[in-house]
């Protein structure tokens, strides 16, 4: 069975197309993205603006050409913070039914942290049933922490702080000056005062673009590879170093970094701020990148719902 997926989050559109085998096993067969940052200005005005709506439609257009030639048995998509937050987000949900013909499903932050942990935990031999793990998703509008034993998630968190929310209240353009980041700083721990230390012995993985972003600079790979950057591990130390050269750059000079993909310069700063503040709250040391995020647990999901005790795919 072929199953294709959109992520539809605040600053990125991620598309995968995957085959299941007969025992739930996830291959990739495409992945793909476009940054059009659909939650542009959404944390000031709560309204999706109407070039917004015409930005959405031309992207989900592009990225569904390109999945139907794949001729997918099934199609879903989910939307994330932007269409939370967004007071007019019906209105765009039934704009892109009928010009797309795509129903969007619209997560609540729990629903979305449950997906892309599974999603995270979808890598054969990672899923064992007796294994610790943690996924922290740091979107454009919210980041998600979920904890679980193997596939099984036992807690969730979701806050309202992300890399592009933190970058137009507080951060503006690069380089921020220090009071900025301390008041940054400042308001990404007063999201984080309900997280706890992870159990000892658990695995941390990071999903989403700044982790395999910063997976990508600590390799010194170009271009980017999704193979290589998932199951590198990211030290603390060497994520810190990292922040203080990035936060010292020009926008400018922050785009001429091979490693940084095109929308992703001027709000990776903020994003590495959430990451180093969740890592001190949450005691880890250290991050594992992982390229599979909330596409493969909306797979994952969608295939287990459809599989009774004991069945298998045909």
């Amino acid at each position: 069975m072929r199953v294709a997926a959109l992520d539809i989050g605040t600053n990125t559109i991620l598309l995968l197309v995957a085959d299941v085998s007969a025992d739930g096993t996830i291959a990739t067969i495409h992945n793909d993205y476009l940054i059009p940052r659909l939650g542009r200005g959404i944390d000031e005005s709560r309204v999706i603006l109407p070039e917004t709506f015409d930005l959405a439609e031309q992207s989900v257009v592009s990225l569904l050409t390109i999945a139907n030639a794949y001729s997918p048995n099934h199609l879903l998509a989910c939307g994330t913070s932007f269409l939370r937050d967004a007071t007019n987000a019906g209105s765009f949900v039934a704009h892109m039914r009928t010009r797309t013909g795509l129903d969007i499903r619209v997560l609540d932050g729990e629903e979305e942290a449950r997906l892309t942990y599974l999603g995270a935990v979808s890598t054969s031999g990672i899923d064992h049933p007796d294994h610790h793990h943690a996924v922290l998703d740091i979107g454009g509008g919210s980041t998600e922490l979920t904890y679980g034993l193997g596939r099984n998630v036992h807690r969730r968190w979701s806050v309202e702080a992300g890399c592009v929310r933190l970058t137009e209240r507080i951060l503006g353009d690069a380089p921020p000056a220090r009071d900025r980041i301390n008041a940054a700083i400042l308001e990404i721990r007063n999201h984080l005062s309900d997280l706890d230390l992870l159990p000892h012995g658990t695995t941390l993985f990071g999903v989403a673009g700044t982790v395999t972003t910063l997976a990508a600079l600590d390799l010194g790979l170009f271009p980017y590879d999704a193979e290589l950057t998932t199951g590198h591990v990211l030290h603390h130390s060497s994520i810190r170093t990292i922040l203080d050269d990035l936060s010292s750059k020009s926008l400018h000079e922050l785009q001429s970094i091979p490693q940084i993909l095109p929308g992703r310069a001027d709000i990776l700063v903020g994003g590495i701020l959430i990451l180093s503040q969740v890592m001190d709250a949450i005691g880890a040391k250290e991050i594992v990148a992982s390229d599979r995020g909330l596409r493969y647990g909306m797979v994952f999901d969608f295939v287990q719902t459809r599989m009774r005790p004991g069945q298998r795919l045909s």
